[in-house]
């Protein structure tokens, strides 16, 4: 398990590589050492993402010390960098460095980490577990499918429709997310058992009732596909493991066995750094 410094940093890297993520470079290289012109992306680069995480599925398949010709090798256990590999050999016929998927892989490793090591670094390091390998896939995962969308925003509309929409964020919205993070401030005022029903007067708070009282004493009224609701759903999506199951992406996020209050204080520490960014990039 990585050290809680170290969580820190991911946390930290996390929300900058997410709110980012989808920015098209502007012609000098990024913090990260990438490539500035990124390459757009395929379905070929989502089928790859999701064959090398079906290639690296389970820790047993897991090599964390070779760094040999992945060419070469004929084994059933890879690095990360040879599951990506296999994985584009397999739907493309050949690897391409300059594939959205291989930037990608770099540019994730480089937020999610303090060190500059690359790929196999990454792999390699003794901090780095199985769960992070995981992370790495996920978040590699929102990336190309967030860019695809921005790529064809007509498409993203017709398929999801207003639980897919986005509407501009504001001052309010970044001091509705900052009044919830309040209101949900320790475990004891967590409500686990979410059903999206908010009494007046109640003393714990689901993450979408604590959003929803936030937003009533912000703005005096409650919008369910407001900024600040839409973003939280979206981060949902993004850093949890279990969200492609969920059909409504704040209670069941919150209701996941597998949530922590630390998962809850991540949560809003992403939202507020996207919201905040957003803010800047609005002319």
């Amino acid at each position: 398990m990585l050290s809680r410094t170290k969580c820190l940093i991911l946390i930290s890297a996390l929300a900058l590589a997410l709110a980012v993520g989808g920015q098209a470079a502007s012609g000098a290289p990024d913090d990260a050492g990438v490539a500035s012109f990124k390459t757009p992306v395929k379905p070929s680069d989502l089928l790859i993402e999701e064959r090398a995480a079906n290639l690296l599925d389970s820790a047993t398949k897991w090599n964390r010390g070779y760094v040999g010709d992945c060419s070469t090798d004929k084994s059933n256990s890879f690095t990360l960098y040879c599951s990506l590999d296999r994985a584009a050999r397999e739907v493309g016929g050949e690897v391409d460095e300059r594939s959205a998927v291989r930037q990608e892989s770099r540019a994730v490793i480089a937020f999610l980490t303090a060190n500059e090591y690359g790929m196999d670094g990454f792999n390699s390091d003794p901090d780095v577990t199985f769960s992070d390998v995981q992370t790495f896939f996920n978040v590699l995962h929102s990336r190309l499918t967030r860019r695809m969308e921005e790529q064809n925003p007509s498409r993203t509309q017709a398929k999801g429709g207003e639980s897919e929409s986005r509407p501009p964020v504001t001052d309010a919205d970044l001091r509705i997310v900052r009044r919830a993070r309040q209101i949900l401030s320790s475990p004891s005022k967590w409500n686990r058992a979410d059903n999206r029903v908010c009494p007046a007067g109640a003393k714990t708070f689901s993450l979408y009732c604590a959003l929803e009282q936030a937003t009533k004493e912000v703005s005096g009224n409650f919008e369910h596909r407001g900024a600040a609701m839409q973003e939280s759903r979206f981060v949902v999506e993004d850093i949890a493991p279990n969200a492609g199951y969920y059909g409504h992406r704040l209670m069941d996020f919150n209701n996941d066995p597998g949530t922590t209050f630390w998962d809850v204080q991540k949560f809003f520490y992403v939202l507020e750094q996207r919201i905040t960014s957003q803010k800047r990039h609005v002319v």
